[in-house]
């Protein structure tokens, strides 16, 4: 997910903002942290840890 672009990465958060509520949270942490770059990072160090469903 690192590699990803940042909007093909919006993409997966808004189409995968139910599956589950860590992607929920990480979603709603890279939304309101995008200015914060060990924000970003972390929530998708997270995003990473969740397992896919």
């Amino acid at each position: 997910n690192v590699n990803e672009a940042k909007g093909e990465q919006r993409f997966v958060f808004s189409s995968n903002i139910f599956t589950s509520p860590g992607q929920y949270i990480c979603q709603v942490i890279g939304v309101f942290g995008t200015k914060n770059h060990r924000t970003q990072r972390f929530s998708i160090e997270v995003l990473d840890a969740v397992p896919a469903p």
